[in-house]
């Protein structure tokens, strides 16, 4: 079922003549003016040159510049007009309005490719393809960066740009906090469903539109680039939706194979990327198939130490981990044990009593708790995100105590 905000902009204008006048070729005064005068507000850098930071929205009153729009939406099918909306609403951070922009823009290609403005001149698409390029540009890419995706209730906004910092992808601007992967990770796994929900739906709702567009343009023997605002929305999907990112490129995959030979036969289940483990010995392969996979692609990620930390921890006991995590500590540490009045109860003091205790699995390895027998393989970093968010979900319910997660 379609939106009716994404199918009030699909509407024809009539069955004989759907997309109307082309403005711009008539020189249409009102039109020409709209575009000046939005043209001129647009900033030319995302980024302040006085001081680096993001481009104020307050500083523009954007909603009323994209509400001007639907005058000439009224009188042309333009798609001129949805990319100048697409681009303020994504100033604007409303990237729920720009997903329904750039899902309008698909549907008048698809549907009315040689109708809708501007159209071809003498064969050739040069114009339709410099209007959508609009797209592709900084100030289109970076805000999209900056769209809030959800609420954390201990750090704010999470945006993919904090994820991008949080990784060491880029440098914090003024203004700008790093906080730790685990922590954007546990505000995604907290936040309300139906608002994390509503996000994953516009940011899956973007990358098929886009794809749609560019699949668009090749059946037509052209190409409308749109390289980077694609990639950005897959690494996006991959930070909120590891599992549908997974599934959207999957079939991508299976869309373009012409065939392909059966996989070859093995010992046990392959499980790629988001498949969740269901024991803490399926969780240490899946940490290790993460690991391998930013060891041999992304071995400066600073993922991986953390990824290696974590595999190690599994299955050790509270006192091993306090001595890897803070060895030198271990002497100083101690649980406090009263309210009003407490005295403290050296850690150190009660490390040996956990010698004692007897292993489940008798030899004090991490044993395989389940029946069954799962090879886990990374091949991308999608698939590393989404299998990371099922090791992180795992112990939350199988070991909530357990250091892991963070």
């Amino acid at each position: 079922m379609v939106e009716p905000a994404l199918a009030a902009l699909c509407v024809p204008l009539s069955d004989a003549d759907p997309c109307g006048p082309d403005l711009d070729l008539a020189g249409d005064t009102d039109y020409l003016n709209f575009l000046a005068q939005t043209e001129g507000m647009l900033p030319s850098s995302f980024f302040s040159t006085e001081d680096g930071r993001p481009f104020d929205r307050a500083s523009v009153d954007l909603p009323r510049q994209v509400d001007a729009i639907a005058r000439l939406w009224q009188r042309s099918r333009d798609l001129r007009l949805l990319v100048i909306r697409a681009r303020l609403l994504i100033l604007n951070r409303d990237l729920g309005g720009f997903a329904l922009a750039i899902a309008a823009i698909a549907h008048w290609l698809d549907k009315f490719w040689d109708e809708v403005h501007p159209r071809a001149d003498h064969g050739e698409f040069d114009a339709r393809v410099a209007a959508l390029s609009a797209l592709d540009l900084p100030t289109v890419v970076f805000p999209l960066q900056y769209a809030p995706l959800c609420e954390g209730r201990r750090i704010g906004a999470v945006s993919y740009r904090a994820w991008m910092i949080a990784a060491g992808d880029v440098k914090p601007r003024p203004g700008e906090q790093k906080h730790p992967p685990a922590a954007l990770t546990e505000a995604i796994a907290d936040a309300p469903v139906e608002i994390l929900s509503a996000t994953r739906k516009h940011v899956a709702l973007l990358r098929r539109s886009l794809a749609r567009i560019r699949e668009i343009f090749m059946m037509h023997g052209s190409a409308v680039g749109l390289d980077s605002v694609t990639a950005l929305t897959e690494k996006l999907q991959a930070f909120i939706d590891p599992r549908a990112a997974l599934e959207e490129g999957a079939a991508a995959r299976a869309a373009e194979a012409d065939g392909g030979s059966a996989p070859a036969m093995d010992s046990g289940p392959v499980a790629v990327g988001g498949s969740a483990p269901t024991s803490l010995a399926e969780a240490q392969q899946a940490l290790a198939a993460i690991a391998g996979y930013y060891s041999c692609s992304e071995p400066s990620s600073p993922t991986l130490p953390l990824v290696r930390q974590a595999h190690q921890l599994i299955g050790k006991s509270f006192f091993e981990v306090m001595s890897i995590l803070v060895p030198t500590q271990m002497d100083k540490a101690a649980f406090q044990i009263g309210a009003d009045q407490f005295f403290e109860l050296p850690i150190g003091k009660l490390s040996k009593l956990a010698e004692g205790t007897p292993s489940v699995h008798g030899d004090g390895q991490v044993g395989a708790e389940s029946g069954r027998s799962v090879q886990y393989q990374v091949s991308s970093r999608a698939q590393a995100i989404a299998l990371l968010e099922q090791v992180q979900r795992f112990f939350r319910l199988a070991e909530p105590s357990s250091p892991v997660p963070m």
